[in-house]
This record gives structure tokens, sequence and C-alpha cells, in this order.
């Protein structure tokens, strides 16, 4: 939220103006506590696809009245709550997941669908014309097409939710209306449905945005709690650095070639494509230590909260632009009528806020919902492979399809996001910085290996369900269906009880938080 300025006049009747500026800011500080607008035109809303154009640049710089872009109502849907002092790209990927991630993952899932289908009917054209002797085949549209159609949703959906968004709700160029518009701001978030909260290391440092807290929270019926939505912009870059690493290791293995006459040439693409597969993922582990180390630094701020410790950009400007009329002096008054004491927000801060946040942590990290839904590019490799064998197999196509998609099934909900997790508690174990440079590099390390031995045990649980065929000996062309369901039957229990036991505990880990463990 921007400071206050000094050419605020409270829109509401009064004989004589203040005449000096401490009476200025209690005049002020009693207008916003009443949580009312100050004319019936001021309450004004944005649509997400307005405040986000341009990739988002109202967040990163200046770019001169946007308030054209707002509209008059009387309900809010969502309040967005942020630092300006934040990473601006990391807030603006935050926003596009929360309200573009899901329309682009479905569409995305429906294009991949839709690319093998057209595959499997001849209609796209193949990369190679596989062999007879080859054992496997490949569709190098699925995973492309996908990718494609996720960038181009997630980037140019157009979600037409409203939400209120300071630099544009409220006018920035014309003083007037942009004091009316912050005399208001009790106003906003009274009548805003939800707050969401785009959290960085740096929100709670700042006056104003503990301060949106606090109106909210004192803006709900007696008893209702607060639908206060937390997503840390640091998780989110987690989030899409994994969606993105998984899905270019599918597209890069689509194109490794199947057969060669020269068999160095073979594993010198395998080991490409191992190198690729090994880089994102290490790329990968240093963001997730890198965002366990701000989750245990925001939780630590939370627990010694403090208004006198929180900065605002009047005192450091040393009321220079604001001539002498303090934002501190503003909030503080309206947190005492709220809330009884500042004493008691700053506990509602370092118990209820701060256990918000945990819990928000573990959930985008240990919800077995979250893996499944970063890991869907597995879905569609096997999509693909499931195309690529309905073309290319000798054998009964339908057969061979439905045994990939199930194996499709089995290491999306399986497979996968136990390796996710395995990874990331250890992440969690090792999120410490080392002080010995190499040994920062080289701690990524373990949780590496850890993943990468859980895909491996999980290729070899599949090979030994394979080699059961020799000895059922079955009958018919069963295409190693029922080998590929007793390895399902294996792996999705164990995952499922493994995110019930780690990573869906969200009491015990906000617990542990707590007192430190």
């Amino acid at each position: 939220m921007v400071a206050l300025p000094a050419q605020i006049i409270p829109a509401a009747p009064q004989e004589t103006a203040p005449k000096d500026v401490s009476s200025l800011a209690e005049l002020i500080a009693d207008t916003v506590i009443t949580m009312e607008p100050v004319s019936t035109d001021v309450l004004r809303a944005v649509r997400v696809v307005d405040a986000l154009e341009n990739f988002g640049a109202i967040l990163r710089t200046h770019c001169g009245s946007r308030y054209m872009l707002s509209y008059p109502t009387t309900a809010i849907r969502t309040f967005w709550s942020h630092s300006w002092h934040g990473g601006a790209w990391k807030k603006y990927v935050t926003l596009l997941l929360f309200y573009h991630g899901t329309p682009a993952l479905l569409i995305a899932s429906i294009a991949a669908v839709s690319a093998s289908v057209l595959f499997s009917f001849e209609i796209l054209p193949a990369l190679t014309r596989p062999k007879e002797s080859d054992s496997n085949f490949q569709c190098i549209w699925t995973n492309l097409v996908a990718l494609v159609s996720y960038c181009i949703v997630l980037l140019f959906w157009r979600s037409s939710a409203d939400v209120f968004l300071d630099v544009i709700c409220i006018d920035q160029e014309f003083q007037p209306r942009k004091a009316d518009g912050l005399l208001s701001i009790g106003a906003f978030l009274k009548n805003s449905d939800t707050m969401l909260v785009l959290w960085d290391g740096t929100y709670c440092d700042r006056l104003w945005c503990m301060f949106e807290i606090a109106g909210f929270a004192r803006s709900r019926s007696p008893g209702g709690e607060p639908r206060l939505l937390i997503r840390p912009t640091d998780l989110s870059i987690c989030y899409f650095s994994q969606a993105l690493t998984v899905l270019f290791v599918t597209i890069a293995s689509d194109f490794l070639p199947l057969t060669g006459d020269d068999e160095g040439v073979l594993w010198t693409f395998q080991a490409l494509n191992a190198l690729v597969f090994c880089a994102g993922f290490y790329a990968n582990i240093a963001i997730y230590r890198h965002c366990f180390r701000s989750m245990e630094a925001d939780g630590d701020k939370l627990a010694g909260f403090s208004l006198d410790n929180v900065s605002c950009f009047c005192c450091e400007d040393n009321h220079t632009r604001s001539r002498g009329l303090c934002d501190r002096r503003v909030t503080n008054k309206c947190i005492t009528a709220w809330f009884g004491t500042q004493e008691l927000f700053e506990e509602y801060v370092r118990t209820g806020v701060r256990e918000l946040l945990l819990r928000e942590h573990a959930k985008q990290f240990f919800t077995y919902r979250q893996a499944i839904s970063a890991m869907v590019p597995v879905l569609w490799h096997f999509v693909s492979k499931a195309a690529a064998w309905s073309r290319f197999t000798i054998w009964d196509p339908k057969i061979q399809a439905t045994r990939e998609l199930i194996r499709g099934l089995a290491w999306w909900l399986g497979v996968a996001p136990m390796a996710l997790l395995v990874g990331t508690r250890l992440c969690y174990r090792l999120r410490h910085r080392r002080s010995w440079a190499p040994a920062e590099y080289l701690i990524n390390l373990p949780p590496l290996l850890a993943s990468v031995m859980v895909v491996v045990a999980a290729q070899q649980l599949e090979h030994l369900c394979f080699l059961l065929d020799g000895l059922l000996e079955l009958q018919g062309d069963h295409g190693l269906v029922p080998y590929v369901l007793i390895f399902a039957a294996m792996v999705l229990p164990a995952t499922v009880g493994l995110y019930v036991c780690l990573g869906a505990n969200l009491k015990a880990y906000t617990q542990a938080k707590r007192f430190g463990a």
C-alpha cells in the first residue's frame, strides 16, 4: 500500500480544517476506523485479466494511471495484499498459477490427448520410423503440444474475477480521489470476501502490509474466521520450476534415438538425457533449500513480531514527502481501536497469522494434490507412449495402449509424487547453508540421489512384475497389462500412505516448527 499523502482532506463534513499534522492524523484515523467509504463511488474493483496486463507490468514499475481499468462495485471477491519491496516477477508467477494454473493444466492435458489421438491415427507425422526389432516407440507431438498449450493458457487466460489492487483501484494521479481511496481503505477491506496475501521475506517488515491484515481480520463478523489465503511467492517458483523440469526431461527423452548402428551414439544421447534430468532436478533442489530457509526466517520473524520494528515509507523518508504526516500514527490508532491494544494484535500475528503461514508452507510442499499437479507431465509422457504403441505395434494396439496408460497412472500418481516427497523432505533436513562454499554445492546431491533411487527402485520393481509373465504364463495376448496392474497396486497405496504419514500431517509439522524442530 502506498503512503498517505499530505494532501488528504477527509470528505466527511466538518466546520474547521485541522490546524496541525497531529490532529490531521487523528482525523484520518477516525475516518479509517469506521470502515465506511467516504463516498458512494469510491469502492472499486478490477478484473484479474486487466490487473495482469502486459505480463504484470503494474507490479514491476510505474505505468501511469490505470484507474480507468477499475469499476465501481459494492463487493470485492479478493483483496490483493503484497509488499512493494518484494520480487515483482515472483508475485506475477504466483498470481498466474493461482488464477490460471488449473485451466492451463486442463487445457494442456486435453491438447496432449488430442495430439496423441491424431498421431495414433497417422494424421501427425512421425520423426522416425521404428524398426521391427524395436521394443520402444516415440511420439514427439504430445509433450510439445502440451508445453505450448500450457504456456499460452497460463499467460493469456482471461480471468474475470474481481479483485482489489491498490495502484489501480485507488487513483494515483488525481490527489482528491487518491485521498478518498486511502481514507476508505477500511471499507475496501470490509467489503472483500477474501484476502490473498502474496507473501515474501519483506511482507511482515512493512507497516501497511500488517495493517491490511489487521483491518481484514477486524472487519469479519464476530466469531467468524477471516478468509486469509497466504501464498508464499518462493513456493510458486518451486512449483513452476518443478513442473517445467519434468516436462523438459520428458521432451528430451522423446527425441532420443531408439536404435542406432553406432552404439556409442546411442549411449551419448542417453547420457545427455541423464544430464538434463540431473541438472534440472539439481537446480530445483537448490531452490527448495533456499525456500525452506526463507520459510524458517519468516516464521522466526512472526514469532517475534512487533509493530515497533516494522518499516514504513514516510519514516524512511524522514517525513519529507508527507510533510510531517506519519502513517504509523494513523495505523497504530486504527489497530488499537480494532483490537483493543497493539499488544493483542501483535499476539494475533505471532500465533494466528504465523500458524496460517506455516500451514500454507506445509500444504504447498507436502500435499498429494500439489505433487500430482506438478507431475502432470509424467502422465503426458505415457499418453505419448500409448499413442506411439498404438500406431507402430504389430500386436493388438488397444491392449498395448492400455498398458502404457495404466503405467502412466502408476508413475504419475505413485512413483513421481513419492520421489518428490522423499527429495523435498531431505531438502528440508539439509536446508541450512554451509559455511564452506564447496559443501553448499555438494549438499544438494543427497536429495537428488534419493529421488533418483526412488525412480530406479520403481523401474526395477516394474521389471520384476514383467518377469512374472514367465512364471504365470497367462494365456492370450494380454500385453503385460495384468502385471502393470500389479505394479500399480503396489506403488499407489505405498505413495498415499507415505503422504498420509509425512505429507499431510500439517498439525505435527506446524507444531514442530513452533518449537524450532
